[in-house]
């Protein structure tokens, strides 16, 4: 089975202690710093996202609120 793109390799815990917007900035971060999200890529639209994460559209929507 092969990975949704619109998630850009990036997955969530519902189960986890820590919330899921956190947990979706920290995925981001690490996606960047290890080269799995390359400058200019296109993100998929935060509904695509959320839809394909299985999450809330809040979730991406705080994300990109959230100060670096």
């Amino acid at each position: 089975m092969s990975e949704d793109p619109r998630t850009l390799g990036l997955a969530v815990d519902p189960g986890s202690d820590q919330p899921l917007y956190r947990q979706l900035r920290a995925a981001i971060i690490e996606s960047i710093a290890e080269d799995r999200l390359s400058p200019g890529e296109e993100a998929p639209s935060s509904r695509a996202l959320a839809q394909s994460l299985g999450v809330s559209r809040t979730n991406p929507v705080t994300v990109q609120g959230v100060p670096s």
